[in-house]
């Protein structure tokens, strides 16, 4: 047998260990616990079936997809009350749509940092943009009232950089909701042509904004104002772009049985005869028979002005939606979705003719006979 001998201290320090050890496995489980508790998961789930008789609008094709989805899952920890961090990844099925190309099948839509001190709110990284009424919700499917909020496009759904946030009360019941971003974001755009539709995506940076919100003391009612400046990224060669301006201005009404809303937007860069010009806006409303029932209709229109030099600029109507709809709520968490639409003009996945060439004086371009397409979306929403 081997000998060997134990001095005190090694005996008190194996001890020492010991009861450290012990310290620590007795505390892990409350730990553990703690740890458990500030993390948060969310997710949407949207998912639907989409058919139209001839062109295709939005992904929506005429042999139908169900490659129509949007699912949206968070992961969020609480560092306490008032810190946390927040990573939503977001994956999209955009059916036939040409923007496919410039969408990831699985990204990061949103990852940041929020910070809560003496009333404002601040978050740094990829953030929600503050704009309008539907576009840092764009992706919870139980609360929108159609598969998807047109105006909002596929684009400007974040922005990396700062956004700052705080509340107001303005007595009498008013309220006053104040948001300041600075930061940059991808612009992704499909742009109809009489051959192809160009699909793309560029960088805007410098970019400098707010989102203002009136809370008035009728209940339900509010109004919004966006603006920013930004700049986008030369390609190439290509020289710096003009400053860009977007606004927006929103009127939110959601009462008890029926509800309001509709909102203008203008995106516009240059100056003078060099100046572009992109507006588009909607009209919404709706009808609650029931705590389970909704039924409403809304009406898009999109207009842009083009610059055929050597010929006078022309204002072309991209597109009018008129869209019908019933929505069944089989609870906060749960949604069912039927709509119809009717789009006329030239804003099609697959190319339509836009402009007819002048033949004879005066020279001027005119539009080219409307395109038309209808079309359905039957979905899902369940939120968790």
């Amino acid at each position: 047998m081997r000998s060997f001998s134990v001095s005190l201290n090694a005996v008190s320090r194996t001890l020492c260990t010991i009861a450290g050890i012990s310290a620590v496995v007795a505390a892990a489980p409350v730990a553990a616990q703690q740890s458990l508790d500030n993390f948060t998961f969310h997710g949407s789930v949207t998912t639907g079936y989409g058919k139209s008789d001839g062109l295709g609008v939005f992904g929506v094709s005429k042999e139908g997809t169900f490659d129509y989805r949007a699912i949206a899952l968070q992961f969020g920890y609480k560092f306490d009350s008032n810190d946390r961090v927040v990573v939503q990844l977001l994956h999209r099925g955009l059916g036939t749509s040409p923007l496919k190309s410039v969408m990831p099948e699985l990204y990061p839509v949103y990852a940041f940092y929020e910070k809560k001190a003496k009333g404002f709110t601040f978050k740094a990284g990829r953030n929600p943009l503050p704009r309008g009424i539907y576009n840092e919700v764009r992706f919870i499917g139980t609360l929108l009232p159609l598969f998807r909020q047109q105006m909002y496009q596929e684009t400007l759904e974040n922005i990396d950089g700062l956004v700052v946030s705080r509340s107001f009360d303005l007595g009498g019941n008013w309220g006053f909701d104040a948001n300041v971003f600075g930061g940059e974001f991808d612009i992704k755009y499909s742009i109809p042509t009489a051959t192809t539709p160009i699909v793309g995506s560029v960088r805007a940076k410098n970019s400098l904004g707010t989102q203002l919100w009136l809370r008035t003391p009728i209940k339900g009612l509010r109004f919004g104002a966006f603006g920013d400046r930004f700049e986008t990224q030369p390609v190439g060669k290509a020289p710096k772009s003009p400053p860009q301006f977007m606004k927006l201005v929103s009127v939110d009404g959601d009462f008890s049985k029926f509800f309001a809303r509709g909102e203008f937007q203008n995106l516009s860069a240059g100056a003078g005869v060099k100046k572009s010009s992109y507006t588009n806006w909607y009209a919404q409303g709706g009808i609650k028979p029931s705590d389970k029932w909704t039924l409403l209709t809304e009406y898009n229109q999109a207009k842009s002005l083009l610059h055929p030099t050597p010929l006078p600029d022309i204002e072309l109507n991209l597109q009018n939606d008129i869209a019908i709809a019933v929505n069944y709520t089989q609870s906060a968490n749960v949604r069912y979705k039927l709509e119809l639409h009717k789009a006329d003009g030239y804003s099609f996945d697959s190319a339509v003719p836009t402009l007819v060439a002048p033949t004879k004086a005066p020279f001027v371009m005119t539009p080219a006979p409307r395109s038309k397409a209808y079309y359905g979306i039957l979905s899902i929403a369940v939120a968790f």
